[in-house]
């Protein structure tokens, strides 16, 4: 799936905010991409080895970067031993959680709607935003389960466009 121009757009507007207080680290990666841009460079193995090096401690910009790549030149982060396993535990538990407490509203089939959002992304008929905020249009009047939410999303909680009033003051707004 090819990034759009909105994405392309919020996403150095993360950039940008994540590296307020170090402009010259924000500087270095636009000239990097007007280097690549221009042509000046040409070698995207080592834009992108300066791209991991720039961004190094900020894994959701790198993984932002690579929505820009074609798949053989996305970086790749490393992960700890059994990482993976304790994500999909936590999430598991997390929709426990969602299901526990709509189910005790009454409320049903949350998980079917995630399921068809989550879809769509994938067959490209939706973007990430969207599913995020069906998922959060879910979730509504449970503020600790949509910041908890939030947290798997920081790329898309700081983007500028995303517009909602967010649960706590904590999290970045523009």
């Amino acid at each position: 799936m090819v990034a759009t121009y909105e994405e392309a757009r919020d996403y150095m507007a993360q950039v940008k905010e994540v590296f307020r207080d170090k402009i010259e680290v924000y500087h270095r990666f636009m000239q990097l991409l007007e280097d690549y841009n221009t042509g000046r460079r040409t070698d995207i193995e080592g834009v992108t080895a300066e791209v991991k090096e720039i961004f190094e401690g900020h894994d959701h910009l790198i993984l932002g970067f690579n929505k820009f790549l074609p798949p053989q030149y996305q970086i790749q982060l490393p992960l700890e031993e059994n990482q993976e396993q304790r994500d999909f535990q936590e999430a598991l538990n997390f929709v426990r959680r969602v299901k526990t407490r709509l189910e005790d509203e009454g409320r049903y089939g949350f998980e079917r709607s995630i399921q068809m959002g989550i879809r769509s992304w994938r067959m490209g008929k939706i973007s990430r935003l969207e599913v995020f905020d069906q998922v959060v249009s879910i979730l509504r009047g449970h503020e600790d389960l949509i910041e908890e939410f939030m947290s798997y999303f920081p790329e898309i909680v700081n983007f500028p466009s995303w517009g909602r009033k967010r649960p706590r003051s904590s999290i970045h707004r523009r």
